[in-house]
């Protein structure tokens, strides 16, 4: 295919959360890993699928691997970004997690055990920033239900903060999530063909509802 200039994500804050819920939500229960990578490619690069199924064998398998590089990190290095512009507004991680109400540790709890609702916790963590002082900073009273489309350096740095906090909370292996990637060689080889996107996601899930077990 002559003069296709295909932008390929080289990061996590190329990609936005509603992306990643979308490839999550079409490749449910499949195990074929050329079409998870076959929807890799027309879900990040934004492509329908029949440009994709024109673009060259080696121009594909050069983008695959390039998307498969996005998602190779380690957990340790994420960091939790404490404010984020968003729709022209300034959105702040709320300040001190202890303060945080009834109500909303009880959305957040509901919103973590489905990644299709993973926006709607970025809505209860997140809110405009209503007053700021040096680094400091007020955010805005909690609104539920409010979804935030953040990109995945967001969304990561957030979802593996509160995972932290929790294990620290119950005094468990600080590395977990990191041995378990390094530890599963399912999970390298499902990384280096196509696929390790959706398993390292299905052992965080399975990861948090285990915390969850602990914690009732």
């Amino acid at each position: 295919m002559k003069h296709l200039k295909i932008k390929v994500p080289e990061s996590l804050s190329d990609i936005r959360l509603s992306q990643y819920q979308m490839f999550l939500k079409e490749t449910e229960g499949e195990e074929d890993q050329s079409k998870i990578a076959f929807k890799m490619v027309t879900i990040f690069c934004e492509l329908p699928e029949k440009i994709v199924e024109n673009i060259s064998k080696q121009s594909y398998d050069s983008i695959v691997s390039d998307l498969n590089k996005v998602f190779d990190f380690e957990t340790d290095d994420l960091q939790l970004i404490n404010k984020v512009r968003h729709n022209g507004l300034l959105y702040g991680f709320i300040p001190n997690i202890d303060d945080i109400t009834v109500k909303e540790q009880a959305d957040a709890d509901g919103y973590l055990k489905d990644w299709q609702q993973i926006d709607k916790l970025m809505g209860v963590l997140y809110r405009p920033i209503t007053t700021k002082v040096n680094n400091t900073y007020l955010i805005d009273e909690y609104k539920a239900g409010e979804s935030l489309d953040f990109t995945m350096d967001v969304v990561f740095g957030a979802y593996f903060f509160l995972h932290n906090l929790f294990y620290d909370l119950l005094n468990c292996i600080p590395n977990f999530i990191k041995e378990e990637v390094h530890q599963d060689q399912r999970l390298q080889s499902l990384v280096e063909n196509g696929v390790g996107i959706k398993t390292f996601t299905n052992s965080l899930e399975e990861a948090f509802s285990d915390l969850r077990m602990l914690r009732i």
